[in-house]
């Protein structure tokens, strides 16, 4: 009976969606669209609620970001009244267009989620490998092992090179194989947080020293990596250790403004290239008008409707790339991949466009890019995979083989991140996640072997 209610309801707000969409269609209006856009949000919170029995899920999480991040500069800016930044870039029916399209993907891609993680409790992780919490905990340690110092040492020359040059000059830096080190640290926090189950005082010591270093991290300018991955140790945190409740919402609400205010101080920062007190007691002083922290944040968050909009300008009227981006992304695992394809510009497709230098990734203007307006639909196969990434994290909360805990892991932060950023990144996500994979197969190899051989020698000791 519960599941047909469900039904039942998945179906009246779908129906409800499709109907507000050809409204904003008909009207043509922006403000309409965006408060449709809104009301949007607030029924897929609803559904992922009641579906999921808790707000604070993965699929929702994605959400929510792809909506800061597309739609928070232009909510403010028809809210409050202060400038989108885009209307002077932009024309008035591309950004319509934008909308439209924002509002159609995100209906496809509830769709996804609803569909993906409709059988949770039946859904049962079969794998051959084994992997035990011993093993993984070596695994984690020397994940961290070698994350770590790359991951420091370039975090520290972001922040020198924003303080003494300028920020776009830290998007050009390349580090080349320490970057991909680096991403063993992202794997290994993780972890460390996921093993922490039966030690609570841990969990928290990791999140609370992790989180301050990343809001350090973000005086080089950049902030969607830190963000990401403090939401992603939330995300793990609460799912796996503890329980949401009244103390840590009004916690978390407290952690939003202040994180709030150190994006907006850092915005400062990248803006004017200085970092002062005068600088950080402005903002202070503002106090909740026009200019508050959260709005200077959705501001400046809401930037990423800039890349889809640039998508919809520069592929109008022209032959789109079919898929073009995703496919050079898989292939570019393979070694000498530059073979296969004919054009790298499509692994990062806004090298494509006119004025892409300060720009950064968008999945949605990816999907536009790719397929236009049937981009939408390929929102539904995202939706459906987030869907079931979930459920693989709720069943392998409840199993002894840590198996699926590392592909979990390996991916959780790619995940989180791909609301501003490209696919092509998770195919370097895919090769550390086979890294880590060996790693633990190897060590769990060798202690089975030991475990055999002492279990032998007891065997015959025992005899005599």
């Amino acid at each position: 009976m519960r599941t047909e209610r469900k039904d039942y309801l998945f179906v009246i707000v779908g129906l409800m969606q499709a109907v507000l969409f050809l409204l904003c269609v008909l009207l043509n209006d922006i403000k309409f669209c965006l408060v449709i856009s809104l009301l949007q949000f607030f029924l897929s919170g609803l559904i992922i609620f009641k579906l999921n029995g808790t707000i604070f899920s993965f699929g929702f999480i994605f959400l929510s970001l792809s909506y800061i991040l597309h739609m928070g500069r232009l909510v403010v800016s028809q809210i409050i009244g202060v400038e989108d930044g885009f209307s002077n870039q932009l024309s008035e029916q591309t950004i319509k267009d934008g909308i439209l399209f924002f509002i159609l993907c995100h209906m496809f891609l509830l769709m996804g989620i609803c569909f993906g993680m409709r059988k949770k409790h039946k859904y049962i992780i079969k794998n051959k490998i084994i992997i035990d919490k011993v093993t993984y905990w070596r695994v984690t340690l020397v994940l961290l092992v070698i994350g770590i110092i790359p991951r420091i040492y370039i975090d520290v020359h972001q922040i020198r090179t924003q303080l003494y040059g300028d920020y776009l000059l830290t998007l050009k830096q390349q580090y080349g194989v320490l970057s991909i080190l680096a991403q063993f640290f992202y794997v290994g926090i993780l972890s460390f947080i996921y093993l922490c189950d039966d030690r609570k005082w841990m969990a928290k010591v990791a999140i609370t020293v992790t989180t301050i270093w990343e809001c350090i991290t973000m005086l080089s300018g950049g902030r969607i990596y830190a963000v990401s991955l403090i939401v992603s140790m939330i995300y793990i945190y609460f799912n796996r250790i503890d329980r949401v409740c009244a103390r840590s919402i009004v916690l978390g609400l407290v952690g939003i403004y202040v994180l709030s205010f150190l994006l907006s101080t850092i915005f400062v920062v990248r803006v004017n290239g200085s970092f002062n007190v005068k600088d950080i007691s402005d903002i202070a002083k503002k106090g909740i008008d026009k200019s508050n922290p959260i709005v200077s944040v959705m501001q400046e968050f809401g930037g990423t409707f800039m890349t889809l909009g640039l998508s919809i300008v520069n592929t109008k009227g022209h032959s789109f790339a079919c898929g073009r981006s995703y496919l050079s992304s898989l292939l570019s695992i393979v070694p000498a991949y530059e073979k296969y394809i004919a054009n790298t510009d499509d692994l990062i497709f806004i090298r494509t466009f006119a004025r892409s230098s300060y720009l950064g990734g968008s999945w949605l203007g990816e999907a536009y890019y790719n397929f236009s307006w049937f981009g939408s639909l390929f929102c539904c196969i995202i939706g459906w995979l987030l869907g079931r990434f979930e459920t693989i994290f709720i069943s392998v909360k409840e199993s002894d083989n840590y198996c699926g805990a590392i592909f979990v892991m390996s991916f959780v932060f790619y995940i989180v991140i791909y609301t501003r950023d490209y696919f092509y990144k998770f195919t370097t996500t895919i090769q550390v996640y086979l890294v880590v994979l060996f790693i633990a197969v190897f060590f769990q190899s060798i202690r089975n072997v030991s475990k055999r051989y002492v279990n032998e020698k007891l065997r015959i000791t025992q005899k005599r």
